[in-house]
């Protein structure tokens, strides 16, 4: 009969355990789509270095997590009016008035410049680049030092890095801005477009250094308690070291 109860009772316990689990919060984490390695569909699969990275951060603040690649500006709405939390994005003004509610910063990434192999152009600050026609995501920011420089550019948007290295080679841009990318990107570009690294110039020097973090609706009920548990597990896992490994993982170094 003991070893009845005892049966019982461990039954209970893992049933119980088991109830824990199920109800974890599911937490829907949306990415922009196009900003390889950062954040991009691969065979139809999340990937990226800034989706796995928001992924770890939230489990480790105990959610279930469910993401979603979109186009970038579609992303940014699925956070602000149906609760959703973004990842890879950087803090600005229009952004905090929009009722974007930021984490700690999570990752950096350079702010990279890629011209047409060949060209003359230099680059040693942002005054360089008055008057040029410039390559950028559209609806993404690259930081404070290119949004002070952006009413003297031409700005020429689109909807991907790929689209952006096929201006570029077809002349129709001067440069294009680029975050987190390197050799290794254009490897990539090279693979897939039928481009050639040979036929791109990186500037050495980046624009900036992008700082990147999480967000969420300032308007959702969850809003204030969900960004204190995120930043307690972005302090974890940066201690621990698994936020530089999860960024290091897809080689895009210079």
């Amino acid at each position: 009969m003991r070893h009845v109860c005892m049966l019982a009772a461990m039954l209970v316990l893992i049933i119980g355990s088991a109830g824990a689990v199920r109800s974890a919060e599911i937490v829907r984490l949306v990415a922009g789509e196009g900003f390889y390695p950062q954040m991009f569909l691969e065979r139809g699969q999340p990937r990226g270095y800034a989706i796995d990275i928001a992924r770890a951060v939230l489990e480790e603040a105990g959610y279930d997590v469910h993401v979603e690649v979109l186009p970038w500006a579609r992303a940014q709405i699925e956070m602000l009016k149906h609760g959703a939390v973004i990842t890879g994005v950087s803090k600005t003004q229009d952004r905090i008035d929009a009722g974007f509610l930021f984490t700690d910063i999570v990752f950096s990434d350079p702010t990279v410049l890629i011209a047409k192999a060949g060209t003359t152009m230099g680059f040693e600050t942002a005054g360089d680049l008055h008057g040029l026609v410039v390559g950028i995501q559209r609806g993404a920011s690259y930081g404070p030092v290119f949004e002070a420089a952006r009413p003297h550019m031409i700005i020429e948007e689109d909807d991907s890095k790929e689209q952006r290295l096929r201006k570029i080679v077809a002349g129709r841009i001067d440069l294009g801005v680029f975050s987190g990318t390197g050799p290794a990107y254009l490897l990539f570009a090279s693979q897939s477009l039928g481009l050639s690294r040979e036929e791109f110039k990186i500037f050495e020097k980046p624009l900036e250094f992008d700082l990147l973090h999480m967000a969420v609706s300032r308007d959702s009920p969850r809003a204030d308690g969900m960004i204190e548990k995120l930043n307690s597990a972005i302090v974890k896992l940066t201690l621990d070291g698994t936020i530089e490994r999860l960024h290091r993982a897809y080689g895009h170094g210079f």
